[in-house]
Parts: structure tokens; C-alpha cells; sequence
């Protein structure tokens, strides 16, 4: 992930030289696509630079991304990503603004950082975390449960969405969210998706 969402000139000096020969503008964001047309390769190719560790979406301009290799995650496979505006804004001020103050000696090159300037362990960040929840809500709520409670809150809103919200929550197979998700919504919820669709489509004829 960029520690600056906003590029800055002579920063990416082979990337512009090429956008330079083949005529296009430095962008914020690139795809597989734009990113193959540019070096002259084969999507597959840049997926493969990306899961060999020579391609890193982090080092690319643009707004706040994440990558994920196979073995950082828990599933073991590729993730990657644009932040949530929600997420990007804060988190950029605290890589401008904080985290330069909590670096302590060598940088340990990780986004969160103790007072100590070390990486957080899960135990210490749960902890955190749980403090944080019980000092503004009065309950102490650890990191699985506040995906289980997006979770939840996502398909009240969204009861027909798994594959968005499997997405969201990183699973290799929408069915691992159907298993762990759907046993919250029975036949009901069907009927009333079918009686708010019909409402609509009644809404549109009458117009």
C-alpha cells in the first residue's frame, strides 16, 4: 500500500518512461489489463509478477490499495484490492501524519506499529481493539465478531448478496459464507424479496 495517495513526479521513473513511449498519462489506478498493455505482456503474466512478489500493487501510484499474497493469508490465495473511501482517508493520515512518529530505528515495514515502533502481534491488536469497543460502547468486542456483526448487518440490507459479501470477507467460496450466514435467513426472507420486487415492478406499470 502507498504511504502518499498522490503521485509524485519522477517517483515511478521506468513505469513513466514506458507511459511516455506509448503516449498515455500517469493514472491513479491500473488493472491487470492496463498494466499488461503497458509492459507488453499477457495478463496472466502480471498475475503471475504479482504471486512471484515482482510486481507489487503497493509500489504503483494511486489511491490506498491492498495485496495480499497466498501465503499472508488465511486462505491461501491472491488478494487484492481498492480501499473504501472510509478506510483510505483515515489510514493515509495516520501513514503521513502518525505512524513517522512511532517508527523507532529500523523500520519493521508493517502499517500499524506499537508506542515501541514494533508490529503488533494479533493478541496485543485483539486486545486493543476490545479496549477501544468497551470504552466507547461498553462492550468488549474482538475483531472476528465485528466481521460477523458486518456480516450479519450487510445481509439484513442486502439478503440476496453473498458473492459481494464473500468478497468482502476474503472467503475462497461463496458457500463457506452460505454455511456460516445463511442459517439466519429461512423462506421468509425469500417471500419477501419476491413481494418487494412485484411492489416495484407494480410501481413501474402505473407510471
Amino acid at each position: 500500500m502507498n504511504k502518499n495517495s498522490e503521485s509524485q513526479p519522477g517517483r515511478y521513473p521506468l513505469l513513466e518512461s514506458l507511459l511516455r513511449q506509448k503516449g498515455r498519462a500517469l493514472q491513479g489506478i491500473y488493472k491487470y489489463k492496463d498494466t499488461a498493455e503497458i509492459f507488453d505482456a499477457s495478463v496472466r503474466t502480471i498475475q503471475q509478477f504479482v504471486r512471484d512478489g515482482k510486481l507489487r500493487g503497493r509500489d504503483l501510484p494511486g489511491r490506498g490499495r491492498f495485496l495480499f499474497r497466498t501465503l499472508e493469508t488465511k486462505t491461501g490465495h491472491l488478494i487484492h484490492g481498492i480501499l473504501p473511501r472510509q478506510i483510505a482517508v483515515p489510514l493515509e493520515e495516520y501513514l503521513k501524519n502518525f505512524r513517522p512518529i512511532l517508527v523507532s530505528g529500523a523500520d519493521p515495514g508493517t502499517v500499524f506499529l506499537t508506542e515501541n515502533g514494533q508490529p503488533f502481534t494479533r493478541p496485543v491488536l485483539g486486545y486493543h481493539v476490545q479496549n477501544a469497543t468497551f470504552r466507547y460502547f461498553g462492550r468488549r468486542v474482538n475483531p472476528h465478531l465485528f466481521r460477523d456483526i458486518f456480516a450479519v448487518k450487510f445481509l439484513e440490507e442486502h439478503p440476496e448478496n453473498y458473492l459481494t459479501l464473500s468478497k468482502i470477507l476474503w472467503h475462497r467460496n461463496v458457500n463457506t459464507t452460505i454455511r456460516l450466514y445463511g442459517r439466519n435467513y429461512d423462506e421468509s426472507h425469500g417471500a419477501r424479496a419476491a413481494e418487494d420486487w412485484l411492489d416495484q415492478r407494480s410501481r413501474k406499470n402505473q407510471k
